[in-house]
């Protein structure tokens, strides 16, 4: 068949907001509102994206993602499933913020029931400034869709980003600069972009589902919510927990000094309430801790530390997730059937740790 003629996959644009559709002041400003653009007006810099597919512009929204909350979420979940479901869309490309695009992906990888391909990207300068870095991105992100539905193996976890000429497996992609345009390139990519050629440097990496609630589960449920405390120098963290669980907060993920630690200096008098759970002064942190695990708190502990490896821990172990990414597994594993049918909380603890051992392991 001539190149020419060959029917061209058609795939679905859904925009989502992010810097790669602000617009700034001028163009040498660092001042944007985020989401300004809609899809043709960014498709307009880009021709060349449309000898790659036939492209369907949708907008889901326009918002900066450090506003992204769990209802945003869930709804976003929703929206691309039912593309998915559609036979007449083969792939989905999207635009999101870079502020929590990593937690979005990963949410997202763990969820969406499909082999077509999902590609997040995003920019890290508004479109109409000097050196603008979204353009790439897009293009990058439509060629990787649009061969990734030339493979005859397809798998269930299609979830990628695509930065600049790098590609990420959701699961790996961590945010760790705020304002160079090479602000994902101390994660180890997936694989790279040159001259329209695509090379995987890895195997791309598989995501255990199988245990988790698919996004039928979720239908009319609110997720449950996790909260991620930081641990510092004569940081509060346990007394912290304890209010929150009073509020009806059961997970928790501690983002912990190096390798997963927290002091544990004894609490004063006034941090808490020495009659809670039935401890005796002197509290200090671990005790309280280890009282709130005890009566049904699922406590995960992560680091703060970029490129951590969380190799024991007395509570439950993130191992390499870092704590945004914890605390969507956790609130998944909390969401799960098969946690709710376990009738212990020890059996409930044991199961999750599994959740976490073999997801949290398998970022090379």
């Amino acid at each position: 068949m001539n190149p020419k003629t060959q029917t061209k996959p058609k795939i679905a644009f859904v925009t989502a907001g992010g810097t790669i559709l602000g617009i700034a002041e001028n163009s040498v400003s660092a001042k944007y509102k985020a989401g300004i653009l809609d899809n043709d007006s960014l498709l307009i810099q880009i021709p060349e994206i449309h000898q790659l597919a036939e492209i369907i512009n949708l907008e889901f929204a326009k918002i900066d993602s450090a506003d992204m909350d769990n209802p945003t979420l869930l709804k976003l979940a929703f929206f691309l499933q039912e593309l998915l479901e559609d036979p007449s869309i083969q792939g989905i490309v999207i635009t999101h913020g870079t502020d929590s695009l990593e937690e979005s992906a990963y949410f997202l990888s763990l969820i969406l029931q499909s082999s077509k391909p999902v590609i997040f990207t995003a920019s890290m300068r508004p479109s109409n400034v000097l050196s603008y870095d979204g353009s790439r991105s897009l293009y990058n992100a439509f060629l990787l869709a649009s061969r990734l539905l030339k493979q005859l193996h397809k798998t269930e976890n299609n979830v990628f980003v695509v930065i600049g000429d790098f590609i990420y497996h959701a699961h790996q992609i961590r945010k760790t600069h705020t304002l160079s345009t090479a602000a994902f390139e101390d994660t180890k990519p997936l694989g790279s972009i040159t001259n329209s050629q695509i090379f995987f440097h890895m195997p791309k990496l598989k995501t255990n589902k199988t245990e988790l609630p698919s996004i039928y589960q979720l239908k009319d449920k609110l997720l449950p919510r996790v909260e991620i405390l930081y641990a510092y120098q004569n940081d509060s963290c346990a007394s912290l927990a304890t209010f929150l669980f009073a509020q009806g907060v059961r997970g928790f993920v501690i983002a912990g000094l190096g390798a997963g630690n927290i002091n544990n200096r004894i609490l004063k008098q006034d941090e808490v309430d020495c009659n809670l759970f039935g401890i005796k002064p002197p509290i200090t942190q671990k005790m309280l801790l280890q009282a709130l695990n005890k009566h049904g708190a699922f406590i995960v502990m992560s680091s703060r530390v970029n490129n951590a490896l969380i190799a024991h821990s007395e509570f439950l172990n993130a191992y390499n997730l870092n704590p945004q990414k914890a605390r969507i597994l956790l609130m998944l594993a909390l969401s799960a059937q098969k946690f709710q049918n376990l009738k212990t909380l020890q059996s409930r603890r044991k199961w999750i740790e599994n959740i976490f051992s073999t997801e949290g392991t398998k970022c090379l």
